[in-house]
Order: C-alpha cells, then sequence, then structure tokens
C-alpha cells in the first residue's frame, strides 16, 4: 500500500468533482459506487487505483468478476488493497466510507454514495446522490 498524499487544493478539487458529479447516472464500469470514490481519490491526489479495471466492464456481474479477480470478492477487500482504514469516528471530508457493500465519500457527518436507487413499485428513481449518516457506516478509509 502506497502513501498518498493530497493536493494543495484538494477541498476546492473534491467540490468540483462532487458538483460535476451530482445526478449523473448509475453505469457499472463508468460511474458505480467504486468509480465514483476512485474519482473523488483522484481529484484530491492525482492518483488513479481505478486505473487496472476501470473501462474494463459494463454489468454488475462483470463488476463481481472484477473484484473476484483483484481481492475477496468484496468492495472492503478491493480498498483495502489501496488505502489504510482508519477508526470511523475520524474519517473527515474525502475520506471513504462504506454502506451495505458500498463506497462513498465522506462529506463531514455524513457520506455520499450513488447507485441506482428503486421507488417502492420498483421504478428507477432519477439519479441523485444519497447521503448516510456516520453511525450507519461500516468501515473507513484513509485517503491522504
Amino acid at each position: 500500500m502506497a502513501m498518498i498524499r493530497r493536493i494543495g487544493d484538494w477541498e476546492l478539487a473534491l467540490y468540483d468533482y462532487m458538483v460535476a458529479n451530482e445526478n449523473q447516472p448509475h453505469v457499472y464500469g463508468e460511474r458505480d459506487c467504486v468509480l465514483f470514490a476512485a474519482g473523488a481519490v483522484q481529484a484530491m491526489t492525482g492518483e488513479d487505483f481505478a486505473a487496472e479495471y476501470r473501462g474494463k466492464y459494463t454489468t454488475e456481474k462483470g463488476a463481481l468478476k472484477i473484484l473476484a479477480k483483484l481481492g475477496d470478492g468484496t468492495v472492503r477487500g478491493l480498498v483495502d488493497r489501496h488505502l489504510p482504514s482508519l477508526p470511523i469516528g475520524f474519517g473527515r471530508r474525502g475520506d471513504l466510507a462504506l454502506f451495505e457493500g458500498s463506497l462513498g465519500v465522506i462529506m463531514g457527518p455524513h457520506a455520499v454514495f450513488v447507485g441506482a436507487y428503486l421507488d417502492e413499485e420498483g421504478n428507477e428513481l432519477p439519479p441523485a446522490y444519497v447521503l448516510k449518516p456516520r453511525p450507519e457506516w461500516e468501515k473507513a478509509w484513509a485517503v491522504g
């Protein structure tokens, strides 16, 4: 695991990244939870941890194959390869958090997640960020 550092203007870079990605559709291999979080890390540090698998899958099944190939078959295992974990209470803006197998970006007391979300009738909802409060996170990782 290589030590990474945030760039000098990482807060502005993260803000610009988050604004640019808001209301974008969930697309495996382009904008899923792992690539969304990896994009945030890249914006803040210049390091692209997803380079080896970005664009190499287009379905959930393909994503699961990549996870199995690169680790233990979980998002948690994949992120553990790249970033040090930290106690959830110490997660700060720009660090990463895990919630129900999805990876998000910490933005204060909440983490921001992307995904394909459905309403009660099973209809896909318009793209939007979903916020989850700190007590609901399962794990956190330090970014720089």
